[in-house]
């Protein structure tokens, strides 16, 4: 019986053992997948902002900000360029009024639906404004819209179509930061899991270096940090395994004073 009792107590022991050794190999093996995670993650986000702030500003009217810069700790940016899904889209009769109905007989509409935001911008003054469609008339080519414009734009007006994009990152959740985009008015998106923080140095076109700026037609390079945590600590201490990128892009269609 005594021997029976050690070979039971010895097994036991090679089983925790075994056990324990499985179960620490799993961890790390867990541990080892969420940083995967998050170095994809880290660079999936610097490519999207890289692609982003290298389109600030194509084709946008000059009225228009083509990038809004927002020293929020982290950062929070607003990138406009043209979809060019719009072409040679203008008014044709003059707005008789603030909610009458946008006539384009001649031009091509088939790229605006309803629920679109498009552009209106009255080159001769240099002054547009966003609109929100309602619905779409294809066969008199009339767009109609739910959001009052400021002035009755007149024959001649150009329509557009403009992506307005919101970065930033959603510190709601104190475990899971993420980086969010957001267009227009629509509900924010998640982009990328993980990322903790986001900044932005803006290098104008006289070589200055600035956090944010006034004159973003100015922005010749952008410098962006970002920085991404997993979700868990460590197995071996409670700290988050963290990764931080630094890159510089240039603005391809600003930077000229």
């Amino acid at each position: 019986m005594l021997e029976l009792a050690i070979a039971i107590l010895l097994a036991g022991v090679v089983i925790s053992a075994v056990f324990s050794l499985y179960l620490t190999q799993h961890q790390q093996m867990l541990r080892q997948g969420e940083v995967s995670d998050m170095q994809a993650n880290i660079r999936s986000a610097a490519g999207a902002l890289v692609n982003f702030v290298q389109m600030a500003g194509f084709n946008v009217p000059k009225c228009v900000d083509p990038i809004e810069t927002r020293d929020t700790n982290p950062d929070t940016i607003v990138i406009t360029f043209d979809s060019s899904q719009l072409k040679d889209v203008v008014i044709k009769d003059d707005m008789l009024d603030l909610v009458s109905p946008i006539h384009c007989q001649g031009s091509d509409l088939g790229n605006i639906s309803a629920g679109d935001w498009i552009y209106l911008y009255d080159p001769t003054n240099s002054i547009g404004e966003f609109c929100h469609v309602s619905s779409v008339n294809d066969p008199h080519n009339l767009l109609y819209h739910d959001t009052p414009v400021t002035r009755e734009y007149l024959q001649g007006t150009q329509v557009m179509k403009l992506r307005r994009l919101k970065v930033y990152v959603d510190h709601s959740d104190s475990v899971q930061k993420n980086l969010m985009i957001q267009e227009m008015d629509s509900s924010p998106q998640v982009y990328a899991e993980g990322i903790s923080n986001l900044n932005f140095r803006y290098i104008l076109a006289d070589g200055s270096v600035v956090s944010q700026t006034t004159f973003p037609r100015f922005i010749h390079m952008v410098e962006i940090d970002i920085s991404a945590a997993t979700a868990a600590p460590g197995f071996f201490n409670s700290s988050h395994r963290t990764r931080n990128l630094s890159l510089r892009t240039k603005v391809r269609n600003l930077g000229m004073p």
